[in-house]
């Protein structure tokens, strides 16, 4: 690992071009099918970030907060080098890591142990370092059996958990993910937030979008609001959520509302799950450094009781021993 993992950000825009069809308005089906078919798209430019600037250090674990579409997904595709801006800077110190895309690397015609090999490699492992990952992916994902049946073969939920086990596979400086924390039954989801925690606790920094309010106040300290693409809050999780909820409360419908309602509760259970699991094991954690402590004091009390000991039976040996010779 670098000695400081660290992100700077500075004046960063991100300009992508996209095809429209002009607007045509016609009074029969067989117009509008005439008028798509003969009218010439046209190049236009969406802009997906807008002079987006910040700093992120050692330690900070930071949430990504904005609506649907403001730009959370596309940031964090920037920060792990997927995405080239079109302007301004980026500088990232420390070996890095995205939990984005579960089927990024993937050939669906070569079989599992090959698609580990071809998933590593788009991750930047060394290729000697490859082959040690394979037995641990193998066994974490379940697949250990199916090894050499090609992917195509696999569910949806057995494809997931082998884009996880890969993408969890090595400890990295910096972890940058987007809302997802399911993969597969609930055995597999089990050990695989575990092993999400694991990989948190261990990341020098952290960056992650969730529209979960819960989830955010417990991960992280600092947020990131964005609106249009454009960064227009830096600071506390709490503050950062207040804001957005005053920016949105009036652009929001009922129906909006009512789906935003219903999305965070079907969430919820899953979020306590996660929230509980990582504060037990900080008390875990905290207990065993507790019991260490205590017993290392144990021991060095027994032993200074020991070496008490031996000093006074030797002292009294030899006030017997004195007084043994001084008999007539």
């Amino acid at each position: 690992m670098s000695a400081n993992a660290s992100i700077e950000v500075r004046n960063l825009s991100l300009v992508v071009p996209y095809y429209a069809q002009p607007e045509r308005i016609s009074s029969s089906w067989l117009g509008t099918l005439v008028g798509a078919a003969t009218s010439v798209p046209r190049r236009r430019f969406a802009t997906l970030l807008d002079q987006v600037s910040f700093n992120i250090g050692e330690g900070e674990r930071v949430a990504l907060i904005g609506r649907n579409g403001a730009g959370k997904s596309t940031l964090l595709r920037v920060l792990a080098g997927a995405f080239e801006p079109t302007s301004g800077s980026i500088t990232v110190n420390g070996s890095r890591q995205a939990l984005l895309s579960i089927g990024l690397g993937f050939n669906a015609e070569a079989t599992i142990m090959e698609n580990i090999f071809l998933r590593a490699t788009a991750m930047g492992v060394p290729s000697r370092d490859i082959q040690g990952l394979v037995k641990p992916v193998l066994e974490f994902s379940g697949l250990a059996a199916v090894a050499n049946r090609r992917l195509l073969t696999l569910s949806s939920g057995q494809r997931m958990r082998l884009g996880f086990a890969i993408s969890t596979a090595i400890p990295t400086d910096i972890m940058l993910l987007d809302e997802w924390f399911g993969a597969g039954d609930a055995q597999f989801l089990r050990r695989a937030r575990q092993r999400m925690m694991d990989r948190m606790e261990g990341s020098r920094i952290v960056v992650v979008a969730s529209h979960n309010d819960s989830l955010l106040r417990k991960l992280c300290d600092r947020a990131l609001l964005l609106d249009g693409g454009k960064l227009v809050f830096d600071g506390g999780v709490g503050e950062a959520l207040a804001e957005y909820r005053r920016r949105n409360q009036a652009e929001e419908t009922e129906e909006e509302i009512a789906r935003r309602k219903a999305a965070r509760k079907a969430k919820i259970k899953a979020a306590q799950k996660l929230v509980a699991s990582y504060e037990a094991r900080k008390r875990a954690r905290k207990e065993a450094q507790a019991k260490a402590r205590a017993e290392a004091k144990a021991k060095a009390t027994a032993k200074k009781k020991a070496q008490d000991s031996t000093e006074e039976a030797g002292q009294g040996a030899g006030v017997g021993a004195r007084q043994g010779g001084d008999e007539p």
